[in-house]
């Protein structure tokens, strides 16, 4: 951690060219996070230190009392400022919170209709196997059965060619007389055929017309469709690019904070080493001050008995 990480960064210090406006949301809401995790740590850190110097009866230097009032003017802007995003935080926490919910309910719904979907396709699939077995059964036994008839209706076509040849002849004489008198009729109904003819033209004209506008009116309604799953597409695309962007976010948090625990461990490690250091130290110097105190008590000892016999 650096001080630079500690100043606050507006939201356009997050932008990419080409990048998606929620994933810069994403970004900058991901670093104020962080950085008010880490003006919490520069607190707590700095009480202790100050306790444990008021322990010692040390006073603190010129450079730690500019540093900390550096510090607390910092604490003072960012107090002002974490006012200002609680209560925009507080606003927006229950508008995320439902569009959460409506968000995990409708995959959850998706999911149970993708599972059904399944299962009926694999019944269905099992069902039209079925049904071809016996759909091709029943064929084969059909075309042998047409074969007989079909042969059977080949003789009695033979035997009507031959009967029809006999009575064209009458037939086309009852067909000169039958022209006649057709024409006859034609003639009369004429008038009536074309008034028909034309009430018909005018009746398939209008049907054409309404046709044409139900057609447009269907098209309408199917790019409305079109536009309706296209824009539901890109609101998809969008939620799998933020889930991303919170992963990879959720990844650097994660690298951050064991570099943090790491260097703490090691801070530790080296501070225990000299307290080590330092007691072996003070011990070694006690060892050698009671040698030194028993060498002396022994030469003591050792004179008071020769005065003692002289």
């Amino acid at each position: 951690m650096v001080l630079e990480d500690l100043h606050h960064r507006p939201l356009e210090a997050f932008a990419i060219p080409g990048d998606m406006k929620e994933k810069q949301k994403l970004r900058f809401e991901h670093f104020e996070r962080k950085r008010k995790e880490h003006l919490a740590q520069v607190l707590a850190e700095r009480a202790k230190v100050i306790a444990q110097n008021a322990k010692k009866g040390e006073v603190p230097g010129v450079q730690s009392a500019q540093f900390l009032s550096m510090l607390e003017s910092l604490f003072e802007k960012e107090a002002k400022r974490l006012e200002t995003d609680l209560k925009n935080q507080l606003r927006n926490h229950s508008s995320l919170v439902k569009e959460n919910e409506s968000q995990l309910k409708m995959e959850e719904d998706q999911m149970q209709r993708d599972q059904t979907r399944n299962a009926r396709r694999q019944e269905a699939q099992k069902l039209i196997q079925e049904s071809g077995e016996k759909t091709r059964e029943r064929t084969s036994q059909r075309l042998e059965t047409n074969a007989a008839a079909n042969q059977k209706l080949k003789d009695e076509h033979r035997e009507k060619q031959e009967k029809f040849a006999l009575s064209l002849v009458a037939e086309e004489d009852r067909l000169a007389k039958f022209m006649q008198e057709k024409a006859q009729r034609d003639a009369e109904k004429s008038a009536v055929w074309k008034k028909k003819v034309e009430d018909m033209a005018e009746k398939t004209k209008e049907t054409i017309v309404k046709r044409r506008l139900d057609g447009e009116t269907k098209l309408q309604e199917i790019e409305a469709k079109v536009q309706a799953v296209t824009m539901r597409r890109d609101e998809e695309q969008t939620k799998r690019q933020i889930r991303s962007e919170e992963q990879h976010l959720h990844i650097v948090d994660v690298r951050q904070q064991k570099d943090r625990i790491d260097r703490v461990d090691g801070y530790r490690r080296d501070e225990l080493k000299d307290q080590i250091d330092s007691n072996t130290e003070r011990i070694e110097t006690l060892l050698a001050l009671k040698d030194q105190l028993l060498s002396q008590r022994k030469a003591r000892t050792v004179k008071a008995e020769a005065t003692k016999g002289s």
